[in-house]
C-alpha cells in the first residue's frame, strides 16, 4: 500500500500504479473540498491570520542607538559601569 500527497496526483502516476497493480491511496487537490470534515477548514485561517496580525502590531524594539564610551558611566567603588540605557554591569 502506498500513500501520497496531493503533489503526486496525476493522471500518469495513477496510470502507472493501476499498470503496475500497486494499491495506492493519492489525495488530490479537491479532496478536502468534498470531505465533510473540513467543512469549517477555514476558521483556522483567520483565527491565525490574526494571530499574526496581532503580533505584527506590537511595538517594534526602538531602533539602535549608538553610543560611545564616554556615555559609559564608570563606578570605581562598586567595579561596575553604567550604560547610557541605565542597567549596571559588571566589571569585566
Amino acid at each position: 500500500m502506498i500513500n501520497a500527497d496531493s503533489g503526486f496526483h496525476s493522471k500518469q502516476t495513477l496510470d502507472e500504479l493501476k499498470a503496475r497493480g500497486v494499491e495506492a491511496y493519492v489525495a488530490d487537490r479537491d479532496m478536502r473540498q468534498r470531505d465533510e470534515a473540513f467543512d469549517r477548514r477555514d476558521r483556522h485561517k483567520t483565527r491565525h491570520r490574526q494571530e499574526r496580525q496581532r503580533e505584527a502590531s506590537k511595538a517594534f524594539p526602538p531602533e539602535p542607538v549608538i553610543v560611545s564610551l564616554k556615555d559609559f558611566v564608570f563606578e570605581p567603588l562598586a567595579g561596575t559601569c553604567q550604560c547610557p540605557a541605565g542597567p549596571y554591569t559588571a566589571n569585566a
